[in-house]
């Protein structure tokens, strides 16, 4: 008896009660076929499908900001400022960028990011102009294979 998930065999069992366990970790949410295939010793085939939906809850993504960390003061001339964030527990790594959100106009940019993969879960970019004097909020937002984004803490970022 051979196994299938979305049409890709992932067990056989040759002894009776036939049973085989399949581990959806990496699957996608949303609808699946499962079919079994049974071969007789005359060579006789028969087959059956069905249709199953997983929902798999899976622990959200953490991404917190490494640099700056806390409060930081730095000068203008600082420029240009390294801003680095990791991720921790993202089954599909998507994107991440890193913006900076004026504190006292409440406008917000973006500094620049990564679609590739990190094997350590760090991520850096260059911060390469200055903005001007002032209070900064600076964060990243990391984006899984499916879209869904996850927020860093903001930390402070004062521009002297």
């Amino acid at each position: 008896v051979e196994f299938f998930f979305d049409g890709k065999a992932f067990a056989t069992d040759t002894g009776g009660p036939y049973a085989a366990t399949y581990n959806a970790s990496s699957a996608s949410n949303g609808f699946h076929k499962l079919r079994v295939k049974v071969t007789d010793l005359a060579e006789n085939v028969g087959e059956a499908t069905i249709t199953v939906k997983l929902s798999i809850e899976r622990d959200a993504p953490e991404v917190s900001m490494l640099q700056p960390s806390g409060a930081s003061t730095i000068s203008q001339s600082s420029f240009p400022y390294t801003v680095s964030a990791s991720i921790s527990n993202m089954s599909s790594f998507g994107s991440i960028q890193f913006y900076y959100k004026n504190v006292a106009t409440g406008d917000i940019q973006a500094i620049g990011g990564s679609s590739s993969p990190s094997a350590t879960g760090e991520y850096a970019v260059q911060w390469s102009s200055a903005p001007g004097v002032g209070t900064y909020s600076v964060y990243a937002e990391a984006a899984d294979g499916a879209g869904d984004i996850f927020r860093s803490n903001m930390t402070t970022l004062i521009v002297q």
